[in-house]
């Protein structure tokens, strides 16, 4: 009765958390937009085996996350709620999972407390909210991941079932068909460090990795060999060069220093990283229980496999790191469940590593509205002439209110600073709670206003074209703004996709031309026809007739 009534109050705490004001902000290119726009064109076309973007086979992704999408759509309609939809409903479902998990294995409260830490943790919070595709398909790997675990312990016991394993290699299955075998490559490394701690003993017998790459396999496959027969080998080519080119070359826009990931999930997930970090210095912590001494071990495989993995590919995005939030927030919590049970005091690390943190939440609280309300003060400094006319844009400015966050992270910092050693559950609960008000409070209050500075501008020019039979476009720079929020139609003409058309061809409907301020003197030097409609904020916008036509918007 207990733990049905911590599910039923976690499952409404998450929902608060997760589901009000989606739709507020729109999409973000690329990564939220895109898989947006391929789940509307499936509704569009009625094609669901395989991917389109602009109506043209995507072989970048496999479609798993999309039909997702496509489904919430038919319920909520294209909108920006609908895409941000099914990661909300997954905050809440991984909200329970991790409760279930943690009381399974150590105790309810420790259960709460992992919960709490995930709350609590930026990047993991904000995660939920978003619409791109790696929240689905983490769970799925970290579900393989602890299903195999726990059929390894109960294997160990003399339970010879393999239900878990097939569930986990199911589950293994589910996160290849939304993004692909680095699913597959991540667990193998897993399992790999893990037989090198363990002196090259094989924790299962290797038939039972056999069968959980089976299972995996077999169940990708379902769908692979359906879009094979429809669709030809095009995906499976393509998507193969794809994964290659992001592993062996930055992808463009997204290069970054080795050291970028361990930053990132230092700052971004604050306060779980520095309980890490502490219990990683820590030489007192101990564990009788072998299971969670075992468990663990695997977390910390985890997650320097993840780490180590992708500091060494080329590509440096924030979620390629993401899985690294479940063995992060997972050790900050065991970590923080053995001081609240006077096992460890409060150690020197802990209180430096939360400082640097606390500081730098408090930099950025205080940073980011004063720079919106003061436009001048960095306009001035910067060279980049598209980031300064992006900051002309018009932003809803609170004034006192803006600096809301600013008193959450002082308030942190004063309940750091009170606790010398002594540290109690009402004082984990006031940090996890006025973290997770900072984090709800920034993104309301500021992230709109990064939403207008970036791309605001073109969106709304976009969204304008919505419901006109006209080709909407970019001139020399990626977007999907353009196809989901213009909502375009698959059109007829057999040079609709053909830029060189569209730019200079005779055209047979209107082409509305988005341009950045880089490629301004570009465009109008090899697009001499295009009629000039109006600039915002760094985005400049023009118009190609039908030649002889005269027709206009």
């Amino acid at each position: 009765m207990r733990k049905l009534t911590d599910i039923t109050l976690i499952s409404l705490i998450s929902a608060i958390l997760y589901f009000p004001f989606l739709g507020n902000v729109h999409l973000f290119d690329w990564d939220e937009i895109n898989f947006a726009e391929i789940a509307r064109e499936m509704n569009e076309t009625g094609k669901y085996i395989n991917a389109q973007i602009d109506f043209q086979n995507f072989t970048e992704k496999p479609p798993l996350f999309m039909w997702l999408q496509a489904i919430s759509m038919k319920i909520f309609g294209v909108n920006e709620f609908a895409a941000r939809f099914p990661n909300a409903f997954l905050g809440v479902l991984v909200s329970i999972v991790l409760y279930l998990i943690g009381s399974n294995t150590i105790s309810s409260v420790f259960g709460w407390i992992w919960t709490l830490m995930w709350w609590s943790s930026i990047l993991p919070h904000l995660y939920f909210k978003s619409g791109i595709i790696d929240p689905w398909f983490n769970f799925f790997i970290f579900t393989a991941f602890y299903l195999i675990i726990k059929h390894y312990h109960r294997y160990k016991k003399g339970n010879k079932k393999l239900t878990l394993l097939i569930y986990s290699g199911i589950f293994c299955g589910l996160a290849l068909l939304t993004k692909g075998p680095v699913a597959l490559l991540i667990l193998t490394l897993v399992f790999l460090v893990y037989w090198i701690f363990e002196k090259f003993r094989w924790f299962l017998p290797f038939w039972q990795y056999l069968v959980f790459l089976f299972v995996s396999l077999f169940t990708f496959s379902i769908w692979l060999l359906v879009d094979y027969f429809v669709n030809g080998p095009d995906f499976i080519i393509e998507f193969t060069i794809r994964q290659w080119e992001l592993l062996t070359k930055p992808d463009a826009g997204h290069k970054g220093f080795f050291g970028y990931h361990f930053v990132i999930l230092f700052f971004g997930c604050v306060p779980s990283s520095s309980f890490l970090i502490a219990y990683l210095f820590d030489k007192a912590v101990s564990e009788r229980n072998l299971f969670v001494k075992d468990l663990i071990k695997w977390m910390l495989i985890l997650l320097s496999v993840v780490v180590v993995l992708f500091s060494l590919v080329k590509t440096k995005i924030v979620h390629y790191s993401s899985l690294a939030y479940y063995p992060i927030t997972f050790v900050g919590a065991y970590y923080a469940y053995k001081i609240l049970s006077k096992q460890l005091p409060v150690n020197k690390i802990l209180k430096i590593s939360f400082f640097t943190q606390f500081i730098a939440l408090m930099i950025a609280s205080f940073l980011v509205p004063f720079i919106f309300s003061n436009k001048q003060f960095i306009t001035d400094k910067i060279k980049d002439p598209f980031a300064v006319e992006n900051l002309e844009a018009s932003l809803v400015i609170w004034r006192f209110l803006d600096y809301f966050p600013l008193l959450l992270s002082i308030a942190c910092f004063a309940i750091l600073i009170s606790w010398r050693n002594k540290f109690n559950r009402l004082k984990l609960l006031l940090l996890t709670v006025i973290n997770i008000l900072w984090i709800q409070s920034f993104l309301y209050l500021h992230t709109g206003n990064i939403e207008r500075i970036s791309q605001g501008a073109n969106i709304r020019f976009f969204k304008s074209l919505k419901n006109l039979d006209v080709y909407p476009i970019t001139f020399n720079y990626r977007s999907y703004a353009n196809l989901f929020y213009s909502e375009k139609r698959p059109a007829s003409h057999p040079n609709a996709g053909n830029m060189e058309w569209l730019l200079y061809g005779d055209i047979d409907k209107p082409v509305y031309i988005s341009v950045r301020t880089y490629h301004l003197n570009e465009f109008k030097e090899k697009v001499n026809d295009a009629k000039f409609i109006y600039s915002e904020n760094g985005f400049y916008f023009f118009k190609r007739e039908i030649p002889n036509a005269g027709l206009s918007k």
